[in-house]
């Protein structure tokens, strides 16, 4: 995933979360992958680790993120209602499998735009 800021004048820590949002929403993070380390983040962005650690504890707060201390972030597959087993979500991507209408990012897009 390409890590750069959108250029506007919102607070950075929403900068980093509609980033992260966008990364799950175009397929460039996929469920189960885990996201760069916060320091890493935050020197490849230019911008404060705190200010990292805000974006994740609010994606972690929404569960679209699951962290463990010591191990890693997480993009939260259980959020995407798959089962226990394992899916391999990059095969699902390159073979188109999710592009059709009543596609699960399509569905998803919809249900985070209610109120």
């Amino acid at each position: 995933m390409r890590w750069q800021l959108p250029n506007d004048k919102k607070a950075v820590y929403l900068k980093v979360i509609r980033l992260i949002l966008q990364g799950i929403e175009q397929g460039e993070l996929l469920p189960g992958e885990q996201l760069p380390p916060e320091r890493q983040l935050a020197q490849d962005l230019g911008i404060n680790r705190s200010t990292i650690q805000r974006a994740i504890n609010e994606l972690v707060s929404q569960g679209i993120l699951l962290r463990q201390q010591g191990s890693g972030t997480w993009v939260n597959s259980g959020k995407w209602g798959i089962l226990s087993s394992h899916v391999n979500w990059r095969n699902y991507m390159t073979t188109n499998r999710l592009s059709d209408p009543e596609s699960f990012m399509v569905r998803l897009n919809q249900l985070r735009n209610r109120p």
